[in-house]
């Protein structure tokens, strides 16, 4: 609460109870002024395991409140972005804290201003054989502190998780290298690192030909975008940052403003001797159009061990597309391709087959999101009746109608491998889901299955129910908003009660009835690993909303269950949040 008396009166009221284990009051506005009864709570409770008090803007009055804090039992310990000015005075509270806990864990001191001997913290964290992660903020250290760092972190061996944030590269490129130098020669056993930024364009271009030879890490983030005022420099650093010697499969992306697509372009230009020899290429959402295309296509010509490229959400149209996927064909190592939301019509589609036809080990194939239609998913699916590896498939939302379905069943229909099918939102209708119920029973491994808004009928459900028998590994199964109906959805419902691993579970909006409700109660009792059920949308009423959740009561995994929208009137609703009032799941009414 914004307001001094509030969290007063709150935190007064916690000043009755010693038995608190986890204290979380992060993003509450909690000034200085309430660190006297903030630390009554935090003495009154000599068991706490996890201090979270990040975001707010405590400032220096933490000092105070880390006097009161040394137990035994503190595992978790974050005072992020609280605007604290790292003194001496801090530092040494710090570290009075840390060499009174042995099994601390996780320690966030980021977003703030070290103005201290910050090495100092690290070194009280040696020793530490709990201890995984460790954030430090770095906006006023000196280049001689940041070595200091890097090269104490070898005292810390259980270290895996090593953050710095605020740390600004200068026009001079040493200052970062020589850190990560340091820091690969000290700590071999780091495996993830949130990387000093830079605030220079000149800088990283200079980086981008050191760095490639240092890195150690399994992971490379950078978390300070705030540096920066346009994406095209996080997007060029983040691409360096990609580089991979060990199987380097993911990047955080932390900004939302848009890239030109000049910028774009200019970015690819400068990062073609890096492309050339990643292995992993995320370039999402970064506005790569036709003529970016064309850079980027020129670079992965020479790229003979890309594993993945991952350009969902670009504007890359039909002839941007089509570049991209030409280069493809000039090597056979690709795992995966995601082209999902990029403006793709069926005229890419011959493209697409040959990029299947050349990658033997393509396992991932993500289009959802374009306009390939009937035509170009027939081209697809005949290339895909010679690849027997794909284990991923999304065509959601891509204008198919039945009038494909039968090609498409044919090309998976010798597929052993596919374990997730993505097909929603396509008028798929009963007809072509009868048909693709074909190659759904040799589809042993399937475990994620969508088929949301696909108008599918009573009569496609029960051909669907038959096939479902043999999915012994179906984890995740979404068919709502379609036109199940109650016997569509009972047919469906009795043979999923005999698949043991399903987990999630959606049938909103299907004009469902409390007659399937005791159908929906035996797969509840008997899926015993099922987490969530959405059943939202239907005419269930309260009679039958009642039946599941005296089923969902005996559950022990179910997470989440929505019954909202079953023409349920106020005075029934209580009644229902009366009955759930006990349930250990989210209910959502």
């Amino acid at each position: 609460n914004n307001l001094k008396s509030s969290a007063s009166v709150v935190l007064q009221a916690l000043q009755s109870i010693s038995s608190l284990k986890l204290l979380s009051l992060y993003d509450d506005n909690l000034q200085g002024c309430v660190s006297e009864e903030l630390s009554l709570v935090i003495k009154c409770n000599s068991c706490l395991e996890m201090v979270n008090l990040s975001r707010n803007c405590l400032k220096i009055s933490v000092t105070q409140i880390l006097t009161q804090l040394c137990t035994s039992h503190l595992k978790i310990l974050n005072l992020s972005n609280n605007k604290i000015s790292f003194s001496d005075m801090f530092i040494n509270a710090t570290v009075s804290v840390i060499k009174a806990t042995p099994i601390i864990s996780e320690i966030w001191l980021g977003g703030n201003i070290f103005t201290g001997k910050s090495v100092d913290v690290i070194k009280a964290c040696h020793g530490k054989l709990k201890l995984k992660s460790l954030e430090l903020s770095c906006s006023a250290v000196s280049h001689t502190e940041v070595i200091d760092i890097a090269q104490n972190v070898t005292g810390i061996s259980s270290l895996e998780a090593l953050f710095f944030s605020g740390l600004v590269l200068t026009s001079n490129e040493y200052y970062c290298v020589s850190f990560y130098q340091q820091l690969k020669l000290n700590s071999p056993n780091v495996k993830y690192l949130i990387s000093p930024s830079a605030d220079k364009m000149e800088a990283i271009n200079m980086l981008m030909q050191r760095l490639q030879h240092i890195w150690h890490v399994k992971f490379l983030y950078d978390i300070t975008c705030y540096a920066f005022n346009t994406r095209v420099n996080i997007t060029q650093y983040l691409c360096v940052l990609k580089q991979s010697f060990s199987s380097m499969v993911s990047i955080a992306k932390q900004s939302e403003q848009k890239v030109s697509s000049l910028d774009a372009k200019g970015t690819i230009v400068s990062l073609s001797n890096v492309i050339k020899t990643l292995k992993v290429l995320d370039l999402e959402y970064s506005n790569i159009d036709e003529q970016a295309s064309a850079e980027l296509a020129a670079a992965l010509y020479c790229n003979d061990v890309l594993e993945q490229l991952w350009l969902r959400g670009n504007p890359l149209c039909v002839g941007g597309a089509t570049l991209i996927l030409n280069s493809l064909q000039c090597f056979s190592t690709l795992k995966i391709l995601d082209l999902s939301f990029n403006n793709i019509t069926s005229a890419s589609a011959n493209g697409v087959a040959a990029v299947i036809n050349c990658n033997h080990l393509l396992e991932q194939l993500w289009l959802d999101g374009n306009d390939l239609l009937n035509t170009g998913v027939v081209t697809i699916a005949g290339a895909l009746k010679k690849h027997s590896r794909l284990r991923l498939l999304g065509l959601s939302s891509n204008g198919i109608t039945d009038g494909a379905a039968e090609e498409l069943s044919a090309g998976l229909i010798n597929n052993t491998c596919l374990e997730c099918l993505f097909l929603s939102n396509n008028w798929l209708q009963s007809k072509g889901i009868c048909q693709l119920t074909e190659s759904l029973n040799s589809l042993m491994y399937i475990s994620s299955l969508d088929l949301m808004n696909c108008n599918m009928t009573a009569e496609a459900a029960d051909r669907m129910a038959h096939s479902l028998s043999g999915c012994t590994n179906l984890q995740e199964l979404y068919l709502g908003s379609n036109n199940l109906e109650t016997e569509g959805a009972m047919k469906v419902l009795k043979e999923l009660k005999n698949i043991s691993t399903l987990k999630v579970l959606t049938l909103s909006n299907n004009h469902i009835t409390a007659e399937a409700a005791s159908d929906v109660c035996d797969v509840i009792n008997q899926c015993d690993a099922l987490a969530i059920l959405l059943l939202n949308g239907n005419d269930l009423h309260a009679i039958g909303v009642v039946q599941v959740i005296e089923s969902v009561k005996k559950s022990t995994s179910l997470q989440l269950l929505a019954v909202c929208d079953n023409k349920i009137d106020e005075q029934e609703i209580e009644e229902l949040e009366f009955r759930c009032k006990n349930l250990t799941c989210v209910c959502l009414f």
